[in-house]
């Protein structure tokens, strides 16, 4: 076997360790070793749009599966880029390696940028949700205000990251105009609430 495939390394080490991030447009896999195939798992609606891979590998997406196969096995992978098209909410992995020994690994959000989603149900009553999103670990602090400037209500307060849901229940409160405000290290976002009873 090892006259026809070789004695590389690449070849004949296990993949210990895989990592899959993604963002709104990109898939990442990052392996210790070369990696010879893969199956991703998605739940979404996208396409692929391109890859940093060469003719060696076979590319099927079908299905909400991305299958990845090197085979003619003369380059070596560690790292793999997807770039897609459309929305990704969820997705897990087998990753392979030359020694056909498989990893199964689960997808991880990274967001490629601080988002305070839209409010939901807006206008509300007596409450409503929201979502935010940071790309790396953060100190943040969470606020409700008056449409005026005058200060409400703190909702969290504290380091975070990665993908969180918040919901304000304003039962105590007014009809009115308020905002979400959300201040970070880099950046202030705050977005406009209607209540109504």
């Amino acid at each position: 076997m090892n006259l026809i495939l070789g004695d590389s390394p690449q070849r004949i080490s296990s993949i210990t360790s895989v990592e899959i991030q993604y963002t709104n447009n990109l898939i990442m896999v990052e392996a210790d070793r070369a990696i010879a195939g893969l199956e991703i798992s998605i739940k979404g609606d996208f396409y692929i749009s391109a890859t940093n891979l060469n003719s060696d590998w076979l590319i099927e997406s079908k299905d909400n599966k991305i299958v990845l196969v090197n085979h003619l096995g003369t380059t070596f992978n560690n790292s793999i880029r997807i770039d897609y098209v459309g929305e990704i909410f969820d997705l897990d992995a087998i990753v392979c390696g030359w020694d056909n020994q498989a990893i199964i690994t689960k997808g991880i959000y990274k967001p490629s940028e601080i988002v305070l989603s839209k409010a939901y149900p807006n206008p509300f009553n007596p409450s409503t949700n929201f979502e935010v999103e940071l790309d790396e670990i953060n100190l943040i602090n969470l606020s409700i205000y008056t449409i005026s400037g005058q200060f409400i209500e703190s909702i969290y307060e504290g380091y975070s990251s990665g993908k969180q849901t918040f919901t304000w229940n304003a039962n105590i409160y007014s009809s009115g105009v308020y905002l979400i405000k959300l201040n970070t290290k880099n950046r202030v976002i705050t977005q406009k609430i209607m209540l109504i009873k």
